[in-house]
């Protein structure tokens, strides 16, 4: 096994992929070898699933030195879905595909992607007032399951014009989300590591785990947040939170600016909050050693005695 990985380095750099890129490819084999062991397979077994090294090499050199930019402007259909209903509901995994989720003119579900995706990997089923997206596995062994960490796949999704979405569950492993002046009910997403964005939508409870991803939320109205992390930072601007924001984390940070809310408490082991022009109803903050810095020109419901901090530094100014 470490024979293979050494000939995939040397095969690597012979194809002039930089440093890094030969190291986030090398950490991806060790983890399906990982993976493969831990299931049982035998050393011999997940070698022939990978492939030969000169081929491997030569597919991720392609991918690597592509022009992701080359087709950015091109969307291929993938598939429509007409709607009589006045609600429905949405279910994704994904493993790696970036998505967009955008509003439309027609009472459709459009789906389009920036490639070609065959339809063996991917299932796009609408039925009982549900839309379902599968993609292929996260974890597994084989060229396709590593190069589509690298290929970039965006997918969007345009929703239609008069029929409600009430439920949104979103899971990925890696893959961006972004929803750009959408109307949704309830959120739920699970990540590991992409990143999310909302712009100019209305929400309703939101609820966001992840692990180091990044949730950053724009000029946005939502009924409720709760977002559990552990590294990952919760970044909003001009956001109005009718209820309660909860916010548990063990190292991100939570950026707040223009923010009101009814309610906010946070639980953090070492992340920060800093805020301007932050004004909820009632606050509470416990944190062991992250500082909770405010800048706030009203009168606020911020104060010491509700922060509860072990060596962070606490400071309001006006």
């Amino acid at each position: 096994m470490k024979t293979f990985i050494v000939d995939l380095k040397r095969a690597l750099k012979k194809r002039q992929l930089s440093d890094s890129t030969i190291e986030e490819i090398v950490r991806d084999y060790d983890e399906m070898i990982h993976t493969g062991l831990e299931e049982g397979m035998s050393e011999e077994e997940i070698l022939k699933k990978f492939g030969s090294v000169e081929h491997v090499a030569e597919e991720l050199a392609r991918v690597e030195t592509s022009d992701p930019k080359a087709n950015a402007d091109e969307e291929t259909f993938i598939k429509r879905f007409d709607l009589t209903e006045d609600t429905y509901c949405i279910e994704v995994k994904l493993p790696t595909e970036n998505v967009t989720y955008q509003q439309g003119e027609d009472n459709a579900i459009v789906i389009t992607a920036n490639r070609a995706l065959d339809e063996k990997d991917y299932t796009f089923r609408y039925a009982n007032h549900r839309l379902t997206i599968i993609g292929p596995r996260a974890k597994g062994f084989g060229l396709f399951n590593l190069l589509t960490r690298h290929l970039h796949t965006a997918i969007t999704i345009t929703l239609p014009s008069k029929a409600t979405c009430e439920r949104l569950h979103h899971k990925a492993t890696n893959g961006h989300l972004t929803f750009k002046a959408v109307t949704i009910g309830d959120v739920r997403i699970n990540n590991v590591n992409g990143d999310v964005a909302a712009t100019q939508s209305t929400l309703n409870d939101i609820v966001y785990a992840t692990v180091n991803g990044d949730l950053m939320i724009e000029d946005t109205t939502v009924n409720s947040l709760t977002t559990n992390a552990v590294n990952g930072d919760v970044m909003l601007t001009k956001t109005t939170i009718k209820g309660a924001m909860h916010h548990e984390t063990v190292s991100g940070d939570a950026m707040l600016k223009q923010v009101t809310c009814a309610s906010f408490d946070m639980s953090a082991v070492s992340g920060d909050l800093t805020a301007e022009e932050f004004y909820p109803e009632s606050y509470k903050a416990h944190t062991v050693s992250g500082d909770v810095l405010v800048k706030n020109r009203k009168d606020h419901a911020i104060t010491k005695e509700n922060t509860r901090t072990l060596s962070g530094e606490f400071r309001v100014d006006a």
